[in-house]
């Protein structure tokens, strides 16, 4: 096994001057060493890689590798030592190649580079590199692993994203992926040819259909919502973390990400420390950073409570599950102090279209959407907060839309410069509209949480 000096011993020898052939800095599992040079030159230091190696038994041999510029990490060269040796002892002489680790070229060898280089780049925005490190080797490491960047071709491309199950958007998130490594590459003078097999055009002829990516996440019709809150805030409910977090997402119109987070993307978790009070009108809101926002271009996003999302967080606080005065302590936390699973929700809904259709009703469903089966499928907690609240607000006056589209902050229909120039928060519209749609869902249930005092 490979045997190195620490990082902290290899920055303690850059200016020590060499004796001998140099500074031995690591024994290399297939055989020899690698050296550190540096020598007192004209114009000051001079540090270069050697590998020392035996070609012959009772024989030695030395091979420059390049200047610290080259490889200025120990473990690129440590590599690229390692690389030479194996290729020497397989009869592949890399001396006469200007190729000195041709190891380091494969895909495989260069993927912990470009994540190296996206943690350092990323300072926490963007989505998380260990997640894209994830995507990556899901999906092309098993095909594409022993090939070099210079190898992939719109075919070899493609044949790779055909074997990515999913839909059309998967495979483009996915072919974003590799664009993106293979721009690093040739940044990097890893690939040295500055054509993209991923370019759409090219690939289009190779990849198969895909269905459709407009299938809607199945929701409930508006005139259902009052039913379902009623249901949902039971007093056998009342005491569910999980009931109580769908409930805070249907208030909000938010997506479940808003109280349970996404480690990988960066996302934390709903915290006390979000709520805030408006100074302008004593409102109480909910901050939500412009990192976690799809629409980074307008700050941080401001949602409005209403009175009964008020009421809520007042609830959560006597329940005593988080101190609420710390600022950092979860508001929807798990049995174990924990995040939410991002399945919690989904399962409240499941559970209450079950005991629904057992008494005798006819369940939480979207009779628009069907499964394999043709039954209507249950609703899902995306289709309730967003899809059912966007229906309610349009059908009760068409007017609502922009107002809608502002409370799911999304994009505002019709403006085709995509928030460039309009960059109205709608802040009275929300308030007014999130308000009317609380007071809509909790019509049939009354003055819940007084009850639950």
């Amino acid at each position: 096994m490979t045997t190195c000096i620490t990082d902290k011993e290899f920055q303690a020898l850059k200016n020590k001057p060499s004796k001998g052939m140099g500074h031995t800095v690591a024994t290399l599992d297939a055989g020899g060493s690698l050296l550190l040079i540096v020598e007192n030159g004209v114009k000051g230091m001079r540090r270069r890689w050697v590998v020392r190696y035996n070609p012959q038994p009772g024989k030695r041999a030395y091979k420059g590798l390049g200047n610290l510029a080259k490889l200025p990490r120990l473990r690129d060269a440590r590599d690229s030592a390692e690389a030479f040796v194996r290729g020497m002892r397989e009869g592949v002489d890399i001396r006469k190649t200007n190729d000195t680790s041709p190891a380091l070229k494969t895909i495989t060898a260069l993927l912990p580079r470009w994540i190296e280089a996206l943690t350092i780049a990323r300072d926490g925005r963007g989505e998380n590199p260990e997640l894209t490190a994830k995507r990556f080797r899901k999906h092309f490491l098993p095909t594409l692993g022993k090939l070099t960047p210079d190898d992939l071709t719109p075919e070899i491309v493609a044949a790779a994203l055909n074997g990515v199950e999913g839909k059309r958007r998967t495979v483009t998130k996915v072919t974003q992926i590799l664009n993106n490594f293979l721009s690093w590459c040739i940044a990097a003078h890893h690939k040295t040819e500055n054509s993209m097999p991923t370019s759409a055009n090219l690939l289009k002829p190779f990849l198969r259909q895909r269905p459709d990516d407009a299938e809607a996440q199945p929701f409930l019709l508006p005139a259902d919502m009052p039913r379902f809150i009623a249901v949902l805030t039971a007093p056998e409910s009342m005491h569910l973390v999980g009931s109580l977090a769908l409930l805070f997402l249907i208030l909000c119109c938010g997506r479940s990400a808003m109280v349970r987070g996404v480690p990988l993307r960066g996302v934390p978790p709903l915290t006390w420390g979000q709520l805030e009070t408006n100074p302008d009108d004593g409102q109480t809101v909910l901050r939500i950073p412009a990192a976690q926002m799809k629409i980074k271009n307008q700050g941080d996003f401001y949602v409005p409570l209403s009175k009964q999302c008020c009421q809520l967080l007042d609830y959560m606080r006597s329940l005593g599950l988080s101190d609420s005065t710390d600022d950092t302590a979860l508001v929807f936390p798990n049995s174990h102090g924990r995040p939410l699973c991002e399945n919690t929700v989904n399962h409240r809904i499941k559970a209450l279209d079950k005991a629904d259709i057992e008494a005798g009703g006819k369940g939480f469903r979207d009779p628009n959407t069907r499964d394999e089966n043709g039954a209507p499928k249950v609703a899902v907690q995306h289709g309730i907060c967003r899809a059912t609240f966007m229906t309610w607000a349009v059908e009760k006056d068409v007017s609502n839309r922009t107002i809608a589209e502002a409370c799911l902050s999304h994009h505002i229909m019709g403006d085709q410069y995509k928030g460039a120039y309009n960059r109205s928060p709608y802040y009275q519209g929300r308030k007014k509209l999130l308000q009317e749609w609380a007071d809509f869902c909790f019509s049939e249930a009354g003055d819940v949480f007084a009850k639950s005092e």
